[in-house]
């Protein structure tokens, strides 16, 4: 009995063994994952970055349009005297 009862132990500190190994191995994986790959945007700055953008919506509407329109030229001829038009 004794001796059944070794090779049960020796076959659980093999199976945990086996464990410990893949354990590792996969805290391996993800260390190196960590590493190489593109850190994660925080929410903090998503949140920035979409106030940017709507500050800059907000800004390109509130530009005024300096150039003069195409009807204003047609109606500056309307506004002209003839000799005719002249009192005296």
């Amino acid at each position: 009995m004794d001796r059944e009862t070794a090779v049960a132990r020796k076959q659980v500190q093999d199976a945990d063994t086996a464990i410990m190994q893949e354990w590792d191995q996969i805290r391996n994986v993800e260390k190196a994952r960590s590493t190489t790959t593109k850190p994660e945007t925080t929410f903090e700055a998503m949140l920035n970055a979409i106030g940017d953008s709507l500050s800059d919506l907000a800004s390109s509407e509130d530009e005024v349009d300096l150039e003069p329109d195409d009807d204003d030229e047609e109606d500056t001829e309307l506004g002209k005297l003839t000799k005719d038009d002249k009192c005296g």
